[in-house]
């Protein structure tokens, strides 16, 4: 199942998958890792990562360093096939 949040921070995700609750795990695909991937795995999600082509945009808000585990950094979005 896909759903979009309306707001991404760490208190949303958190409530989200507290309803969802399906016995998978949830999963955060993006290209920001100050609005997408910090705030997901913060929540205790898995995150992908995907660079946007606009150089240096992504550089803006490094990627932690602890959550890691749960990050996968793809180059495209095709590439998830490779791992899912």
């Amino acid at each position: 199942m896909v759903e979009i949040v309306a707001e991404k921070d760490e208190s949303t995700y958190r409530r989200h998958c507290q309803v969802r609750s399906s016995g998978g795990y949830d999963l955060d695909v993006g290209n920001s890792p100050k609005s997408d991937i910090n705030p997901a795995l913060a929540a205790g999600l898995h995150a992908v990562f995907i660079p946007t082509t606009t150089r240096g945009f992504w550089n803006t808000r490094k990627l932690p360093r602890s959550g890691i585990q749960r990050l996968l950094v793809v180059d495209r979005f095709g590439d998830l096939r490779e791992h899912f």
